[in-house]
């Protein structure tokens, strides 16, 4: 069961590894854009819910790993 906070924590790392990788030049085809996001905003469970979906689709489609993924989520 997902809550707004525990997805807002998760997706403070996720995006941070992300934007990490970005400005890193790790893999540019993939890291195409920095990604805007503010913990401190109110952005409401349904954003919160899709953003984190979004990394762990990531990870589905493409093996990519995310050390903010719950075990569950993870799939390589």
């Amino acid at each position: 069961m997902f809550t707004e906070s525990g997805l807002k924590s998760r997706n403070q790392l996720l995006v941070a590894e992300w934007n990490n990788r970005y400005f890193s030049g790790i893999n540019p085809n993939f890291y195409e854009v920095a990604i805007d996001y503010d913990q401190k905003e109110n952005h409401g469970f349904d954003f919160e819910y899709r953003l984190y979906q979004f990394f762990a689709y990531c990870n589905w489609k493409y093996g990519i790993l995310f050390n903010g993924l719950r075990g569950i989520d993870k799939t390589k």
